[in-house]
């Protein structure tokens, strides 16, 4: 047993979450269709982070504790330094007590103290929930600073952290304000961008809930179709296919090089001849966008495929909402098919002046039993 540095008793650990389940329409007593939900893959890009910012520097810091068993495992440009290492807390003097800390991140040293709870100041907005493995409490640095000074000023300092009360929003779903909106930097006509490599993209965000504009005022800015409905997915009716042929040469229609195209495709793509006169708002999304001049007479179109996947026999019949000064109209108004897998096109052409500085809209394609909603919007940068 030389080698054993401690041992833990066996503990059963239960799922903390919040009411998103629940809140989408998915949860424990949902009928599942593994046929549909296997064969998936779920991929999560992240930029990562970038060890040598100032956050993560180690000046000032002394050595790890001898005590400390763990390593730090670069990569490549990664360097390690003395910055791996959590502060101890005497587990003598914390145990079963409240502790406070004056971050967030803090409640791990109480956790692994064996504290009764944690106190934890945030400068973050609250918008952002936390979910701890103990009582815990995140406060305000004006709230963290009156408890501090209560417990400076009393002899024997006493605290209770309360169970959490679930409550009903009735604006909900709002987007947070550190989310970010659009439209995006790089290619202004899409919404919301999202590029995948190596597979085809079939986008459900036309299945998505509608949001509140009054109570997320950067609308499609902001929540881009809505808020996804995962039932809805598993029988869309009709779908916006773009396969990755369709991303390069939106990709080419900005005038990326051969070079830089293929540092994104990973493969040995180069641009279609006379892709560069294309216009990225072409890329069969299910959204619609497109940046305007102010008060300037416009006209703008929209070419769009979609895909049947719902009934082999079915017509879809357009629906737009219409906005003061703009005319927006779809060609055909009907779609008829005869089979599944059928693709059909439509043109969806906008005209008329902006005087507003965001203009929103939407078309609906629908047979009477699915109904497939996609976002237009007309804008103009002040």
């Amino acid at each position: 047993m030389d080698r054993v540095v401690s041992v833990f008793p066996s503990r059963t650990l239960h799922l903390q979450t919040t009411r998103s389940w629940d809140f989408m329409g998915f949860n424990e007593s949902v009928t599942r269709k593994r046929n549909i939900e296997s064969n998936i893959i779920v991929g999560v890009i992240d930029t990562g982070i970038w060890p040598e910012s100032d956050s993560f520097s180690d000046e000032g810091f002394g050595t790890p504790p001898k005590k400390w068993k763990g390593a730090c495992e670069g990569g490549k440009n990664f360097t390690c330094n003395k910055a791996c290492v959590f502060e101890c807390l005497d587990s003598r003097k914390v145990k079963g007590k409240i502790i406070i800390c004056d971050t967030v991140f803090g409640y791990q040293g109480a956790l692994e103290a064996g504290a009764a709870g944690s106190i934890l100041q945030t400068f973050l907005s609250k918008e952002e929930a936390f979910i701890f493995p103990f009582p815990a409490s995140a406060v305000s640095s004006k709230e963290y600073n009156a408890i501090l000074s209560y417990k400076n000023s009393t002899k024997n300092p006493q605290a209770e952290i309360l169970k959490s009360e679930a409550i009903k929003n009735s604006t909900a779903p709002v987007v947070t304000k550190f989310s970010s909106r659009g439209p995006n930097s790089l290619v202004p006509e899409i919404l919301k961008f999202m590029l995948l490599n190596r597979i085809n993209f079939i986008d459900l965000f036309s299945l998505a809930w509608t949001m509140d504009p009054s109570t997320n005022s950067d609308g499609e800015f902001a929540y881009g179709s809505g808020h996804i409905n995962p039932l809805k997915a598993i029988n869309p009716g009709l779908v916006y296919e773009t396969l990755k042929t369709d991303y390069i040469k939106m990709l080419c229609s900005r005038g990326l090089s051969d070079k830089v195209l293929r540092s994104i495709s990973g493969d040995n793509s180069t641009c279609p001849k006379g892709s560069e006169k294309e216009s990225p708002k072409d890329l069969n999304y299910p959204s619609m966008s497109a940046e305007v001049k102010q008060d300037t007479p416009f006209k703008i179109t929209f070419n769009r495929t979609v895909t049947n996947v719902g009934f082999p026999n079915s017509v879809y019949k357009a629906n737009v909402s219409q906005l003061q000064n703009v005319s927006i109209k779809v060609e055909p108004e009907v779609l008829s098919f005869k089979s599944l897998n059928e693709k059909k096109s439509f043109v969806i052409t906008v005209s008329g002046s902006a005087g507003k500085p965001f203009l929103s809209s939407s078309l609906v394609w629908s047979d009477g039993k699915h109904s497939v909603r996609s976002p237009i919007v007309v804008y103009y940068s002040s």
